[in-house]
Formats: C-alpha cells, sequence, structure tokens
C-alpha cells in the first residue's frame, strides 16, 4: 500500500464538512481498497487487484463524500491513522487531489485504479449487451466449441461475447455467417466429419487429411473438387478397406523379409562381400521395409509396384545363388 505522511497543500475547499486539514496533519494516509458504487460486491485492492469483498461488510459503503458530501461514483476508502488508533474515510478523488495533489504517490495510484474500475464497469455493460445481443447464439457457439469444432472466429466471437468486449457490426455479421457455415458443414457432412475425426484422433491421419478436416469443421465452403477428396479419403478408411490394407501389409513384409533373408544369405555367405552397396538390392528392400514400418499404409498401386520390385530382385538373387 501507498503511504501518504503529513503532506498538506494550502488549497481548501469551502465544501468540505470535517476539519479535512487536521485530520491529514495528524494522520497517516494509507489506500485501502476503491470500489464501484455501482458494483460493490467487489473491490480494487491497493495493489491494483479486482476482489469480492471479504471482510469488510461491516463497512458503511454509501457513495458519499466524507470529506465534503458529494455523492461518488468510485469511492476511494482510506485509512488515517496514528497513535490512537484508526479511522477509515470515503473520499473522492478530487478531494484528495486538492488535498494531496495531482503528483501525490496516493493520490496517482487510487486515480489509476479508479481508471480500471472504469475499464471494468465498461466491459460488464458491454458484456450485458452482448448477451442480450447473442442469447440465440451463444448456447450452440458453446456446443461447437466443447465438440471441437468451428475457426478463430467462432472462439474470438466468444471470447468477445463473454469478456465484454465491443463487436462491431460486421464482426458480429461474420460471427453469425461463420456458425451458420459451421451447422451446415455438420448437417451436411456428419458421416465425412465422424470418419476424419476418427483417424486424427487416432493419429493415422496425414496431413492433407488433417486439413480436409479442419475445412469442415471449421465452416468453410467445400467445392465439389474437394468434396470428392474428402468422399475418397472417407472410402479409403472404411472399415473393409482398412482390412484389405492391413492383409496387404502383411503379406508385403513377409515377401520383404523374405527379400532381406535371401540377399544377407547370398551376398555374405556365399558370394563373401558386403551386403551393402553398388551391386547388391539391399538397400533398396531395407528403404522399402523402413516405409512400410513408418507410415503402416500401402495403396493398391504402392502393392504392385513392390511385387514388381519382389519379383526382379528374387530372379536376380536365385539366379545368383545358383552360380556361387
Amino acid at each position: 500500500m501507498i503511504r501518504k505522511e503529513n503532506k498538506l497543500k494550502k488549497e481548501i475547499s469551502k465544501r468540505w464538512k470535517l476539519d479535512v486539514r487536521h485530520i491529514v496533519e495528524e494522520n497517516d494516509m494509507t489506500g485501502v481498497f476503491v470500489f464501484d458504487s455501482q458494483f460493490r460486491d467487489s473491490v480494487m485492492e491497493a495493489n491494483g487487484k479486482i476482489v469480492e469483498r471479504k471482510g469488510d461488510n461491516d463497512l458503511d459503503l454509501t457513495p458519499k463524500c466524507d470529506f465534503c458530501g458529494s455523492h461518488l461514483r468510485y469511492v476511494s476508502v482510506i485509512e488515517a491513522s496514528n497513535m490512537n488508533g484508526i479511522t477509515n474515510y470515503k473520499v473522492g478523488i478530487d478531494c484528495l487531489a486538492l488535498i494531496l495533489g495531482q503528483n501525490d504517490p496516493l493520490v496517482m495510484n487510487i486515480s489509476r485504479n479508479v481508471r480500471e474500475l472504469a475499464k471494468a464497469a465498461k466491459a460488464r455493460k458491454t458484456r450485458e449487451k452482448n448477451l442480450v445481443e447473442f442469447a440465440e447464439e451463444l448456447p450452440i457457439i458453446k456446443d461447437i466449441m466443447e465438440a471441437g469444432y468451428g475457426g478463430g472466429v467462432i472462439r474470438s466471437g466468444y471470447d468477445y461475447i463473454v469478456h465484454g468486449k465491443v463487436i462491431s457490426d460486421s464482426f458480429a455479421s461474420y460471427l453469425r455467417e461463420s456458425i451458420e457455415k459451421v451447422k451446415y458443414n455438420f448437417v451436411t457432412y456428419r458421416e465425412q466429419i465422424s470418419v476424419l475425426k476418427g483417424i486424427v484422433d487416432n493419429g493415422t491421419a496425414k496431413p492433407f487429411d488433417r486439413d480436409m478436416f479442419n475445412a469442415l469443421i471449421q465452416g468453410r465452403n467445400i467445392s465439389p473438387k474437394m468434396e470428392v477428396i474428402i468422399n475418397r479419403i472417407v472410402e479409403q478408411n472404411s472399415p473393409e478397406n482398412i482390412l484389405a490394407r492391413e492383409s496387404a501389409l502383411l503379406k508385403i513384409n513377409s515377401k520383404v523379409d523374405e527379400l532381406i533373408g535371401m540377399i544377407e544369405y547370398v551376398d555374405a555367405n556365399l558370394i563373401g562381400r558386403p551386403i551393402a552397396g553398388q551391386y547388391t538390392s539391399y538397400d533398396t528392400i531395407v528403404s522399402i521395409k523402413r516405409q512400410l514400418n513408418s507410415r503402416n499404409f500401402i495403396t493398391p498401386r504402392q502393392v504392385n509396384k513392390i511385387n514388381t520390385t519382389y519379383g526382379k530382385i528374387k530372379i536376380r538373387y536365385e539366379k545368383k545363388k545358383a552360380k556361387a
């Protein structure tokens, strides 16, 4: 807290009902808190933090200056302390500034707190206005966000509404438009969203799959070309196709392991040269094995290509084995 010790200016207000000169000269002045008379459930402490009132409910918080009697919107509660005890006074910032001066640390601190309370009051008023204006949209926004859907516009809109930020007409229109787009995509592409969410959640989605998923849940316009691509992704991730790919992976892995064993046996044991190098297919096969293990995904085209490679390499090494 900021203390002010016995520094009285010469100016005296004719409105003062108390002997303010005597109070200031005989006491050390300390700021306790400032409160908004129209919102008394919370106060701003001397450290600048707005908190709920605790332990001071017995104070008389009538919004009237104890020095001049004026009605106040923002009331400063100060302590006047001397060897005889402590007395609390409710004072307006104008009286404090007149007594102690505009540049006094106590006055400057309380002025700063008053400005913060004014900002908070403005935010509360704006929040109340926002809650009325977006009463219909707010539950929908919450549902969208809880489901993990909606882009930056919807999340920003929620932040603006609940935290009392001013929403321009253009942003309000954009927000409502975004909500409608998300709702449209969710209804129109419910199955596609469900499938894409599944592969995103289980970690098998490729970057492009994520892009399509984000386009759907953020309410982007889905072009006919995008719809074809999304449906293709959904088809590829149907239970039947997943089972077929897993079966193909097992078969390909078995063939790759067979080739690796053959190359190691022929090159290292029969011919007696390094299994990796210019005249061996070992590096090629190991690279295929590494890709299969890291991606855990294979397309029919890749299956055909690997089968062709498998056939060529197997024939070549069977000939090497026969000659050795």
